[in-house]
């Protein structure tokens, strides 16, 4: 058994369309292409961290994904909230490592939930404002081998090795299950090894991640949907509630 390959675009966006309702995905060449029509949607706080990095690939992920996070919202806000905002109304602020404030009219909103992930080719965002949501890229990569002790527990690989039949598919899974458990993080804005270690993946039905949150104090059955394209795993985790 190994992930369906997903061999045209607007098949992946359809395919994840069937468990998200609100997001985009676009490849690095389009940001590259269009830098300075995109760098007009960015305010002047965004622009200054834009310039703070070095290499163009970074400025380019940075811009890819704050603009496309930002057209998430929007739709979310003009859509649901009946607002009537531009680009330049939503100013994403870095605070904590890996946990950006959202700011609206110089009010930040902790209620809307959004999820911005890039890797190499793809750039993934997506916005929710009532459920807490997470999303992930990653290029299937062989080096999570080496890597497994660090995110999977020898249970989990036992149950992944139950689903491949050739080494390369192996590869997918680890990819997957990476994936999935960085979307877990996203959805807690926790650190990352902590929730790896109480995540557990418990079993696999056709691209869904059957996994396991384990806190101090409960327990909470999550699922994680994965789709294959163009040798990277894009991942999805939504909930209704926090955990």
């Amino acid at each position: 058994m190994s992930f369906d390959t997903i061999k045209s675009f607007e098949e992946l966006h359809g395919n994840i369309g069937s468990c998200l309702g609100n997001f985009e995905i676009c490849n690095i060449r389009f940001v590259r292409d269009n830098v300075g029509s995109l760098l007009k949607k960015l305010t002047k706080h965004e622009k200054k961290l834009y310039e703070h990095y070095l290499r163009e690939e970074k400025k380019y992920e940075f811009l890819g994904g704050r603009v496309l996070v930002k057209q998430c919202l929007l739709r979310a806000f003009n859509k649901d909230k009946n607002l009537n905002l531009g680009f330049l109304d939503i100013d994403i602020k870095r605070e904590k490592p890996g946990n950006p404030g959202l700011y609206v009219g110089h009010k930040k909103l902790d209620n809307v939930h959004f999820s911005i992930s890039h890797k190499k080719d793809y750039i993934f965002c997506a916005a929710d404002p009532d459920s807490v949501i997470g999303v992930d890229v990653e290029k299937v990569d062989e080096k999570l081998e080496k890597l497994k002790s660090y995110f999977m527990s020898p249970e989990e690989e036992s149950v992944i090795a139950g689903h491949v039949e050739i080494k390369v598919m192996l590869f997918q899974y680890y990819t997957g299950l990476w994936a999935s458990k960085e979307c877990v993080v996203k959805c807690l804005k926790k650190n990352l090894w902590e929730v790896f270690r109480k995540v557990r993946l418990t079993g696999i039905v056709e691209n869904k991640f059957l996994l396991k949150y384990i806190s101090d104090t409960s327990e909470r059955d999550i699922s994680s949907n994965n789709f294959l394209y163009d040798g990277y795993i894009f991942s999805v985790v939504s909930l209704s509630q926090k955990l």
